[in-house]
């Protein structure tokens, strides 16, 4: 026995079941409204659906019947036309029964229809964002372009990836479109995140410094023996072409703590040779410009201890006191080697006080970032 479906002419229908009861009174079609049903039902037949809706949309201008709603609901199902089809299903159970068929017949056809409909037909979406590049990536991987706050084109249900693109900033969400529905959905970029820089933390330093100066202070001789500034002797000339110091050397350590990521303020420690000391203090350092992979950094110190610097005449050799007060200032080239790991070389220059001194030192060394 052939399955009822819609494509059944209405003659066939009437033989299924004797009408019950029912809020509404069956209605007998006209034989132009029969031979209208038929008629659609014959097209369907064929898969001509076009034909087929327009021959039940004109039975519908001769008079509401139940049977014509579905029939056009499973012919505009048919043809893709999944919303249009929704309504007809709605008004099939709304509009007035076909004498002869039992309403529950339709309603069960419409239940099974509906079925299909939420199984295979599209569902559109809306996505508020801020302007931007805004795509759907469904499964397959295939990039489907859509508009900040408009209604999509209907789509195949199933899970995609909202991705929008702003600049060099990116937002993604899963979302879900389901047949017959529209889902809503909201995308927002957060705040560009600063370009990166140096970490922040504790900066520990370690370089070596060799340089030249020249000091004013009290002299000695090597052994450490005072002297006048005129020798006893009275040869005043032996000393006028005091004025360079031979080659120094120095052992600069520091703990800097960063304020931000292109600001370090801390402590040093120095250590100075040949002629020995000890100088403590504290020391800024600041990010001046960043080119490529290399930091312009410039430094200051202000440190306290006692220096002797190294003066010669000649072949003859002198310490002249220095300080206690220091200060200095650098400007220096840095690059990282690892992610906290970092090297610098620079020049600077610094001065002493009370006991004048003067000194140029190039220096260094390794940095480490914790």
């Amino acid at each position: 026995m052939r399955r009822l479906t819609l494509t059944l002419p209405v003659a066939a229908l009437l033989l299924l079941a004797p009408a019950p009861a029912d809020a509404q009174q069956p209605v007998q079609p006209t034989p132009e409204e029969l031979e209208l049903i038929n008629e659609g039902a014959a097209a369907s037949d064929a898969g001509d659906f076009p034909r087929a809706i327009r021959a039940l949309q004109r039975a519908l201008r001769l008079g509401e019947l139940n049977v014509t709603w579905l029939n056009l609901g499973r012919a505009l199902q048919k043809d893709g036309q999944c919303y249009e089809a929704e309504d007809a299903f709605a008004r099939a159970l709304q509009a007035p029964p076909i004498a002869g068929l039992d309403p529950e017949v339709v309603a069960g056809h419409v239940a099974r229809y509906r079925e299909e409909l939420l199984a295979t037909c599209p569902g559109r979406i809306v996505i508020e964002c801020p302007p931007g590049d805004l795509v759907l990536i469904d499964a397959d991987s295939a990039r489907h372009p859509l508009t900040c706050g408009a209604v999509s084109d209907p789509m195949r249900p199933g899970v995609y990836r909202a991705l929008l693109t702003q600049d060099a900033r990116q937002a993604e969400v899963l979302v879900e479109i389901r047949a017959m529905d529209t889902t809503r959905a909201a995308l927002a970029l957060e705040e560009a995140a600063p370009p990166p820089g140096e970490p922040l933390g504790l900066r520990l330093g370690l370089r070596y410094g060799a340089g030249l100066g020249w000091a004013s202070g009290d002299l000695r001789n090597e052994g450490g023996q005072p002297l006048d500034r005129i020798p006893r002797d009275g040869a005043q000339d032996s000393l006028d072409g005091l004025q360079i110091a031979r080659l120094g050397h120095a052992l600069e350590a520091t703990a800097l703590f960063a304020l931000t990521d292109h600001a370090w303020v801390g402590l040093r420690v120095e250590g100075r040779a040949p002629a020995p000391a000890a100088l403590l203090g504290a020391q800024a350092d600041l990010l001046l410009l960043r080119v490529a992979a290399f930091d312009v950094l410039g430094a200051a110190h202000l440190s306290w201890g006692a220096q002797d610097v190294g003066l010669r005449v000649g072949e003859q050799r002198f310490l002249a006191a220095a300080g206690p007060w220091h200060a200095g200032l650098e400007a220096r080239l840095a690059s990282p080697l690892t992610p906290s790991l970092g090297w610098s070389v620079g020049l600077g220059a610094h001065a002493a006080l009370p006991d004048l001194a003067l000194a140029f030192m190039l220096r260094g060394g390794l940095h480490l970032d914790l």
